[in-house]
């Protein structure tokens, strides 16, 4: 595989630190590029850097976010606390990529762990992109208002990754900026709906944009790739050589989202939820989970 490559980007936080020990590697190994980044948040730079090959730059967020910051929490106020962290990686990742000086750049999320080798930059020089089944209408929604575009494609780009032209970033944010008539980062978080939990997505934003503007200098895989990794196999802690090498024969990759869990977990909250119905004396209906 080619150098095709300048610059690979990937955003981590804590709660993901024992994936990303395993995908931090596993990147090094399968995807090649000229710079490796990993930016987290400012208090977890040393927990990072222990963690983190030193192939691999740990950058704080606020080299990022820096001043911009201010603002953009104002304008992200309206949301629940609790999604600003989620929120804010991806501006980190929209920042990076208008700043840096590289032909070509992959954008890469911290709790996905490639399982093999995999271009992303064909023969013809053309982005090769992943995608999704999973198309979040709320996100839709949200490019329609940011940017005023439908999809042309007719799958997700939210997979995990996005290879990007920085040019081609700052194009998109270029555009945002006329449309609304203020800092990009502003008019971002003014087009996403407060009422929703994710109501945001940076790759569907650029990608939507990208197929608008450059759909000639796109490709699209075809290999499958796994969401599940958590239910799939149990946890992080399962991914050992044989089961990465299972895996490997049919995915390029493979995500544990937090909100994925193992096999049986599910069946063992409605059990502790019974247990505490019968102490509580409340009646837990046939799908009902919660407890309390």
């Amino acid at each position: 595989m080619t150098a095709t490559l300048g610059l690979l980007f990937c955003t981590c936080s804590p709660k993901h630190a024992a994936v990303w020990q395993h995908a931090s590697r596993n990147l090094l190994r399968h995807v090649h590029a000229v710079d490796y980044v990993v930016a987290v948040p400012d208090a977890a730079i040393p927990l990072f850097r222990s963690i983190t090959p030193l192939e691999f730059e740990v950058a704080p967020d606020s080299r990022y976010l820096g001043i911009s910051s201010l603002p953009l929490l104002a304008a992200l106020s309206a949301h629940d606390p609790m999604r600003v962290p989620f929120y804010l990686q991806q501006f980190v990742k929209l920042e990076a990529m208008a700043k840096a000086n590289v032909d070509a750049a992959l954008l890469w999320d911290g709790d996905t762990v490639p399982l093999r080798p995999f271009a992303f930059v064909d023969e013809r020089s053309r982005l090769v992109f992943h995608l999704s089944d999973d198309r979040n209408p709320t996100h839709v929604e949200a490019v329609r208002r940011i940017l005023g575009l439908d999809p042309l494609v007719g799958r997700s780009f939210s997979a995990q990754c996005l290879p990007v032209r920085p040019e081609w970033v700052r194009e998109c944010l270029a555009a945002i900026e006329e449309r609304h008539g203020k800092p990009w980062p502003e008019a971002i978080a003014a087009g996403i709906d407060p009422g929703v939990a994710a109501g945001f997505s940076e790759y569907e934003l650029l990608g939507t944009f990208f197929s608008h503007r450059h759909l000639e200098g796109m490709a699209f895989s075809a290999s499958p790739w796994l969401l599940t990794g958590t239910s799939t196999i149990g946890g992080i802690e399962r991914l050992d050589d044989p089961a990465e090498a299972h895996l490997a024969e049919q995915y390029d990759y493979v995500a544990f989202e937090l909100w994925d869990v193992p096999p049986g977990a599910f069946r063992r909250m409605l059990r502790g939820a019974k247990r505490l119905a019968r102490v509580t004396g409340r009646t837990i209906r046939r799908g009902d989970n919660r407890a309390g």
